[in-house]
């Protein structure tokens, strides 16, 4: 059962968390079909150092979004960028780690300034949770400020629209917790020619584990034009459920509801940008990543501004 490697009280837990010995990934880009190797680092943060993941030698706050429709990426000035984060970070945020050491690198260069495309493994998170699950360990409490998480807490309601997405968050009185993949998120997938699938995700570790279970899916339809553009070279049937012009699945689809599955795995991932567990409900209408990237951007400019 894929629900061992996740635990509630350990998600929601008040203290940051790190992993107790390195963990590799290693396979293809979804675009690029580029092999890549990805290495993770145990971080004990000292008073003076900063907090959070440290991405090819910068802290992940440094970082910043880089647009694309059909994954997250992020740049930074001298560590060049870095896409397909996504599923990374939805494993990072469900397995309750907050502070570790991260080396991603083509497998064939050590040059960390080209573009870099983290691997598709299965085209979910299960791959990268699995290990993180086994390795997590607490932080030692050699500084109290260090050692506890501040989670982002939604105060008043914020609407971000794009195209003809929604994306609402209001604040949630009922919750006080400490982890991304604790906050409520209510879907309504619409994308023809699938029908439209309605989702509502509490925090439960059942509703979390199929989650990270569901693949990235594309459309038939769209093959041919996404090759043209170069993208699409890592793509197989094992790691990306395909539907044809009718919404039927050409290959077997994992878990139901996958489609709608998939998108709220890109929101926790993309969320995990923020550096912080967010304390809110989410709501969702014909989402993606531009629109959740705007949410991270909104949010973060309140932030700063509140500071």
């Amino acid at each position: 059962m894929f629900n061992q490697y996740l635990s509630s009280s350990k998600r929601l837990s008040k203290w940051r968390h790190t992993i107790s010995h390195p963990i590799v990934w290693s396979g293809r880009g979804v675009h690029s079909g580029k092999s890549v190797e990805v290495r993770a680092f145990p971080y004990h943060p000292l008073p003076d150092e900063p907090l959070g993941v440290i991405l090819n030698g910068y802290p992940l706050s440094e970082w910043s979004l880089s647009h694309h429709t059909l994954s997250t990426g992020i740049q930074h000035s001298l560590g060049g960028e870095i896409r397909m984060t996504e599923h990374l970070f939805a494993a990072l945020a469900c397995a309750g780690v907050d502070d570790l050491i991260l080396d991603c690198r083509p497998q064939r260069t050590t040059d960390l300034h080209s573009l870099i495309e983290l691997p598709m493994l299965d085209g979910s998170a299960a791959e990268y949770i699995q290990p993180l699950s086994a390795v997590r360990t607490q932080l030692l409490e050699t500084d109290p400020r260090s050692s506890k998480r501040h989670p982002l807490i939604i105060q008043e309601t914020l609407t971000i629209e794009h195209d003809q997405a929604q994306l609402i968050i209001t604040p949630n009185v009922n919750q006080s917790c400490y982890s991304t993949t604790a906050c409520s998120i209510e879907w309504i997938f619409d994308y023809p020619p699938l029908p439209i699938q309605h989702l509502r995700y509490d925090g439960s570790d059942h509703e979390l584990a199929l989650i990270l279970q569901a693949r990235t899916f594309g459309f038939l339809a769209d093959e041919q034009r996404l090759r043209k553009e170069g993208l699409i070279r890592g793509v197989t049937n094992s790691n990306t459920t395909i539907y044809d012009q009718y919404g039927r699945a050409i290959n077997q689809t994992i878990v139901p509801l996958e489609a709608a599955r998939h998108k709220t795995l890109d929101l926790i991932g993309d969320l995990f940008l923020l550096g912080k567990p967010l304390v809110g409900r989410v709501y969702v209408n014909k989402g993606g990543h531009m629109i959740n990237h705007l949410l991270i951007e909104a949010l973060q400019s309140s932030v700063e501004s509140v500071s």
